[in-house]
């Protein structure tokens, strides 16, 4: 069952990192979640997404559908439009617990 979530720019990837701590990283974890934001995932919170996931040093992956973008990118965030109710799956893979 996914995780609804009102603010998808932080409680996932929290949630990834937080599970990863756990583990030692270095391994790749998956998530899947359910948009909750009423306006979708629009510039301003993909922008904090993506600076978000740039703190870490793993790769970040969001997967909808057939496609699959780099978490650390804004034009790849925005190309798959992420809408209320859309189901997305946050891949992080690498040093999960460690900061740039």
């Amino acid at each position: 069952m996914p995780i609804t979530l009102d603010k998808v720019h932080v409680g996932p990837l929290s949630c990834i990192y937080m599970e990863c701590s756990k583990t030692g990283g270095g391994m790749t974890v998956e998530k899947t979640v359910t948009v909750g934001l009423v306006d979708g995932l629009h510039a301003k919170t993909a922008a904090i997404f993506v600076q978000k996931a740039g703190q870490y040093q793993s790769e970040v992956h969001l997967k909808k559908g057939s496609s699959l973008i780099n978490g650390k990118s804004i034009l790849g965030l925005m190309s798959i439009v992420l809408k209320q109710g859309d189901e997305v799956t946050l891949v992080a893979e690498g040093l999960m617990g460690t900061k740039h």
